[in-house]
């Protein structure tokens, strides 16, 4: 109810009052402009990074220093135009993805749904990252 109304709510989670971001220009002042001002966040506290090594590596649980060099990483791989170009991608792959369903379903045979997602994040990865056509939509991939 406040969301057209106001820009930004207070909440609490458990005992610690939150702040709840609402208008999409605030949100985006905070993460590019005053990030530093808002870097350690709850995630951060809840998950031991020490045990879960890929988890380490997630800037959305990291804060301080690891998330700056998290970030140094990964921003350059986010610029516009690549982002443009991976929805591109990922259009035409999930194009492919309903074309083998549609297979699966006219052959009668059973879906089989970690298959499947193997199958779209496998043909994105090799897309996206490596620019190559991973055929995983075929009796033949790579």
């Amino acid at each position: 109810q406040y969301r057209l109304t106001e820009s930004y709510v207070g909440t609490y989670l458990v005992r610690a009052p939150k702040l709840l971001l609402l208008e999409p220009k605030l949100v985006n002042e905070v993460f590019v402009s005053a990030f530093r001002h808002f870097e350690n966040n709850d995630a951060s506290r809840m998950i031991d990074t020490d045990k879960d090594r890929l988890v380490s590596c997630n800037p959305f649980v990291l804060d301080g220093n690891e998330w700056r060099v998290q970030r140094g990483i990964f921003s350059p791989l986010l610029t516009s135009g690549r982002i443009r170009n991976a929805y591109i991608n990922m259009r035409r792959i999930c194009g492919k993805l309903c074309a083998y369903i549609d297979q699966l379903s006219a052959s009668g045979q059973p879906y089989n749904g970690m298959d499947l997602g193997l199958r779209f994040t496998s043909e994105n990865l090799f897309d996206c990252v490596l620019g190559i056509e991973a055929r995983s939509f075929t009796d033949a991939p790579l």
